[in-house]
């Protein structure tokens, strides 16, 4: 049988856990973008003008 402490323990775990996931998605969300932003700043500045 768990103890309580036990179940505190995991509870904590998990919310860690779901912490991390989060901010792993949002990181990943951030740079996903910046690179996007990145490229289209960079082709913005290759094609000649004619193009765009």
């Amino acid at each position: 049988m768990q103890t309580v402490s036990d179940l505190r323990i995991g509870q904590l775990i998990n919310v860690v856990a779901e912490l991390l996931y989060k901010l792993i998605e949002l990181t990943a969300f951030w740079v996903l973008r910046e690179a996007q932003v990145t490229i289209e700043v960079g082709l913005y500045c290759l094609l000649p003008d004619s193009l765009l």
